[in-house]
């Protein structure tokens, strides 16, 4: 059995970035939706290749702090883009109590992009129409980190962390006044959980992933990136 130093990274800013700490909790609640990533499907028993991106999608279902008030249209509906530009490290993880045989990876850069649009119409045989509103809310990604030592939901001994946080700071969008923190831009923190069940004609697009979860307003600073020079000192 193995915990990798990049999973062990993964549950120290899983309690250090908690959502009793954001500023605005669930400020966006983010329905079922899809990733495509690196093959084969979830949950990877081989490395990611290292340079793949990450790409999810899928509904915003509801509104908190600090967008709660804002008024919507008739029609409409709100998506969301977490474009996660290059996986930079890979492993596969088991974590004490179990051997789930999850996995690790952490992806750099990216964006993070809210669309509202005004023609509901986004399915998932066609990425381009959760791209397709106007751009509310942008975010540049500073770094993700994917952790799942259990990825069968087999071990109730296990702590009921994210499987993907995504770590950004907010830089524009109709709605950025809201997050704008004098121009500097409010961070973000995206967490997600994930699950291997994605419908066979989705997987021959390329889906790995059922991803949902919600979006916490952390505060004025962004979370400080870890490097991995950093990561490994703390074994020596």
């Amino acid at each position: 059995m193995k915990i990798s130093v990049l999973a062990f990274v993964v549950l120290m800013l899983s309690f250090a970035v908690s959502d009793g700490d954001a500023l605005f909790p669930a400020a966006l609640t983010l329905e079922a939706g899809y990733g495509i990533g690196p093959p084969p499907p979830f949950p990877w028993q081989m490395h990611h290749a290292i340079g793949a991106p990450l790409i999810m999608a899928g509904r915003v279902s509801a509104l908190g702090r600090p967008f709660d008030d804002i008024a919507l249209p008739g029609s409409y509906e709100l998506t969301y883009v977490f474009e996660c530009a290059r996986c930079v490290s890979a492993d596969v993880c088991d974590g004490p109590p179990c051997t789930g045989g999850g996995d690790c990876g952490r992806f750099d850069d990216g964006n993070f992009t809210v669309y509202l649009d005004t023609t509901p119409d986004a399915v998932f045989t066609d990425l381009a129409t959760f791209r397709d509103g106007d751009v509310v809310l942008l975010g540049l990604v500073s770094y993700t980190f994917v952790f799942d030592d259990d990825p069968h939901e087999l071990c109730p001994m296990l702590d009921d962390v994210a499987d993907i946080d995504v770590f950004f700071h907010f830089v524009g969008g109709l709605w950025f006044d809201r997050v704008s923190n004098d121009e500097d831009g409010l961070a973000g923190h995206g967490r997600c959980e994930m699950e291997a069940e994605v419908p066979a004609p989705l997987q021959s697009l390329g889906y790995v992933i059922r991803v949902d979860g919600v979006v916490d307003i952390d505060g004025p600073v962004p979370v400080t990136s870890t490097t991995w020079g950093a990561v490994k000192a703390l074994y020596r």
